[in-house]
């Protein structure tokens, strides 16, 4: 594989790096989605809203209230705080480690249908942040790996 013992190993080493990095990014990410503050103080800021509706009688009144009303605004500007916050400690960074793990030369076939899920997920076909379109990365590969075997 990769013409001589050295490169193999090189490649072994960079991809398990790659990996690793995307790992503890995707871990955040996936931790965030699941139950990061985003998304409490999102479902504190629905339950406000809510609550406001049901005394005020709509979304309008409610935010027009002298109670609701901040309540609603604050919980608003909470949430869009810990969105800032997110996107730039921990959404950009598992987009980047997912581009950095897709653009590493995969060293098998395992690790290519690894990067195939992580395209899928990170939806990298439509990230303007991937360098061109990954299906002609992943047929590439596909057809480097392919060479290696033949």
């Amino acid at each position: 594989m990769f013409g001589t013992a050295k490169q193999a190993a090189h490649v072994q080493v960079a991809w398990a790096s790659a990996l690793t990095r995307f790992k503890l990014a995707d871990a955040l990410y996936r931790s965030n989605d699941a139950f990061g503050k985003s998304k409490n103080l999102a479902n504190l800021l629905e339950l406000e809203k809510v609550s406001g509706e049901q005394v005020c009688g709509s979304a309008l009144a409610a935010k027009a209230h002298p109670v609701h009303g901040p309540r609603i605004a604050a919980a608003l500007a909470a949430v869009d705080l810990a969105d800032d916050r997110a996107f730039r400690e921990i959404i950009r960074p598992a987009d980047e480690a997912a581009v950095a793990l897709v653009l590493t030369p995969a060293p098998d076939a395992d690790a290519l249908l690894f990067k195939v899920g992580v395209i899928e997920r990170y939806e990298l076909d439509n990230f303007d942040g991937f360098p061109g379109d990954p299906i002609d990365h992943i047929a590439a590969e596909a057809a480097r790996l392919a060479g290696e075997v033949a």
